[in-house]
């Protein structure tokens, strides 16, 4: 479960200025196709130049996570909009290899996630720096999986934080 401070990147702990609340957009229709041709391009041909081209685009994309709400959540009147205070949290679909280790999945699109999940469910749009600062302080993660129901590539936190260096 994660909660209002790691999912808020503007609160700083102990500082007057921090808001104790922040505002969500979920369910934004999220769409990527130019991931499809990079990762094709790279898996048919893994050369420095292939993984640049999509190591640039992966910085550069939103991704979508699924979550579910916690029941101490205060939706606002906006269908699409979720307010989370302090104390609040949400749930994170996760997912796990054979080893057990934990990873995120994420999903580029709409589409891929419905091919993972089912049912109907809550979705976050959040840019690349952000998703890569949010894994690495969570050390409950071995990494990422970008659209487990289709290519299901992992990507650790290694690779993770050189893709967040390569942004700073």
């Amino acid at each position: 479960m994660h909660n209002f401070y790691n999912l808020n990147p503007n609160h700083q702990k102990n500082s007057k200025n921090s808001s104790n609340t922040v505002s969500l957009d979920l369910n934004i229709p999220l769409e990527n196709r130019e991931f499809y041709k990079l990762f094709d391009a790279y898996a048919s041909n893994p050369s420095e130049e292939n993984q640049n081209h999509l190591g640039l685009h992966l910085n550069q994309i939103h991704y979508l996570l699924g979550l579910f709400t916690d029941e101490n959540a205060n939706p606002m009147s906006l269908e699409n909009q979720l307010t989370l205070t302090k104390g609040d949290t949400l749930k994170l679909l996760i997912c796990s290899n054979d080893d057990r280790e934990v990873f995120l999945p994420i999903f580029t699109d709409d589409t891929e996630l419905k091919l993972w999940c089912k049912e109907p469910i809550n979705t976050l749009s959040v840019p690349a720096p952000w998703l890569w600062q949010f894994v690495l302080r969570n050390k409950n993660y071995t990494g990422v999986v970008i659209n487990p129901g289709s290519i299901a590539w992992c990507i650790n936190m290694e690779q993770i934080q050189s893709l967040l260096d390569d942004i700073l």
